[in-house]
């Protein structure tokens, strides 16, 4: 959600079948896209590259002003939150590695 100068992420009151769910709001701090890789590495994504990924994870809409307004909304939350690509094994490491780099460690 784009609220100002910020964004947030907001969690939901429904938790299916695994009971993890909190329903509440937390600043954005940052975007990672995952894709799996035998070697683990991260690293910064453009905002331009950052849109087209995005996109990809998003359901679009028919309606042409619809679309527009996804990807408005999708350009600015790249403008306001760092976002980076991440290939990555099920390691520990891999979690650390994640950790350190999005938080500047």
């Amino acid at each position: 959600m784009l609220r100002g100068g910020s964004v947030t992420a907001c969690g939901t009151p429904w938790s299916g079948k695994s009971d993890l769910n909190i329903n509440a709001e937390f600043p954005l701090r940052g975007i990672c896209i995952l894709g799996r890789s035998s070697t683990n590495h991260i690293e910064p994504v453009s905002a331009d590259a950052a849109v087209y990924s995005l996109l990809d994870q998003t359901l679009r809409p028919e309606d042409p002003s619809e679309m527009a307004a996804l990807l408005s909304c999708i350009d600015k939350a790249v403008s306001l939150v760092r976002v980076w690509r991440m290939g990555c094994n099920i390691s520990t490491e891999a979690a650390q590695m994640a950790y350190d780099a999005m938080s500047g460690k």
